[in-house]
């Protein structure tokens, strides 16, 4: 997802990796992935919708967390870093790929 397009620039732990590889095969209908702060939950989530974002040209999806604030202060930022095609809006927060999917980003 970096700025170059290799898909091998995301580096994923072994529990990340288990959790994408349970996103291709296609076979759950939700998967939950939890764990103490640090863990990497942000970080596999945002790289899981961009990758969804590009395979589902033109598909939305949310990232809601408690409030709009946490979303400033945390996830957006964690976001830019992968330096993903596109544009990220503020106010509110979208983030809008160059098929036309779409993340929104919203506090509860």
């Amino acid at each position: 997802m970096g700025g170059q397009g290799n898909r091998n620039l995301i580096e994923f732990t072994p529990k990340q990796s288990e959790a994408m590889d349970a996103i291709a095969s296609g076979k759950y209908q939700f998967i939950l992935f939890g764990g103490a702060m640090g863990g990497g939950k942000t970080y596999w989530g945002l790289a899981a919708l961009l990758i969804m974002c590009r395979v589902f040209k033109g598909s939305r999806w949310c990232v809601v967390r408690e409030d709009l604030e946490k979303i400033r202060t945390t996830t957006i930022p964690s976001f830019k870093k992968f330096n993903a095609p596109g544009k990220i809006r503020e106010s509110p927060y979208v983030y809008t790929h160059p098929n036309g999917s779409e993340i929104i980003f919203k506090g509860e």
